[in-house]
């Protein structure tokens, strides 16, 4: 009896680290995410300004108002950097506390059993799974990048929305937003951002599709966007109010309601 009361004392423990390290975390990144936004809008302010300027024929102010929106600019993308470090452990630190973790057994299984229903195959050669209906095989994209999708995230170099479920080579891009969005390539859907697969990131995410009414009514493959427009996080919904998403090195499972502060689900066609 004396062992046990020491093993659920220690489990109380470290759950309650746990939760405060949750709690640091959130808040962390919800400053980051705040400032990021501030920063983003003056920025666009600024631009506003420049062009009215320049429109009018005043090239000094045009050339100063401009200045201040590359300075309010770099200081979006600064804090937005260390918002998504802050995702990262939040991801962690949430994983455990709801026990989002499966063994490699238990994924390897989930992934069999999802592919062998929807009668689908999946092409690593390519990155295309086919077969089934559209939300069949996003989920099993979704499951497929958890699984083998290598530990890779950077937010600057060559886009491409073609490696949703290996992961790319180095020199590519792989963020939460270009994740996502290749997701959506990889079933053949259209590009839920609106720029043909040539780009985009979670404001044009934010500005396409529609908004669901009742947040209980996602369905696998929307998007959970986190934070105020224009967000800067994104996460796929896996079954609500689970997700999956790239915050970190690993793309792995998180839920709609691990960060602070507004979120949105969006829904984008799928076929």
């Amino acid at each position: 009896m004396k062992k046990l009361r020491e093993k659920l004392a220690a489990l109380a423990l470290k759950i309650g680290t746990d939760r405060k390290m949750l709690e640091v975390a959130q808040h962390r990144w919800e400053m980051n995410h705040i400032k990021a936004v501030a920063n983003h809008r003056a920025g666009k302010k600024a631009e506003a300004k420049a062009e009215r300027c320049r429109k009018e024929h005043h090239p000094r102010a045009a050339y100063r108002a401009r200045k201040e929106a590359d300075r309010c600019h770099h200081r979006a993308w600064k804090a937005h950097l260390r918002a998504e470090f802050w995702v990262g452990r939040v991801k962690e630190v949430n994983a455990r506390i709801q026990h989002l973790t499966q063994t490699q057994a238990e994924a390897e299984a989930l992934l069999a059993k999802l592919i062998r229903e929807a009668g689908a195959q999946v092409d690593f050669a390519n990155n295309k799974v086919t077969g089934g209906t559209p939300i069949q095989r996003i989920r099993i994209a979704l499951h497929t990048s958890m699984q083998r999708s290598r530990e890779f995230y950077s937010q600057v170099g060559t886009w491409s929305a073609r490696y949703f479920l290996t992961g790319p080579p180095d020199g590519y891009r792989f963020d939460c937003s270009s994740w996502f969005i290749s997701g959506y390539w990889t079933i053949g859907a259209p590009d839920p951002s609106g720029q043909n697969f040539n780009g985009g990131w979670t404001g044009p995410l934010g500005e396409h599709g529609h908004a669901l009414d009742h947040e209980s009514e996602a369905q696998t493959g929307d998007a959970c966007l986190f934070g105020y427009a224009p967000f800067f996080h994104v996460e796929m919904i896996d079954e609500y109010p689970l997700t999956g998403g790239h915050g970190s090195a690993a793309v792995d499972r998180g839920s709609v309601g691990m960060l602070p502060g507004p979120r949105q689900i969006r829904r984008y066609a799928l076929s």
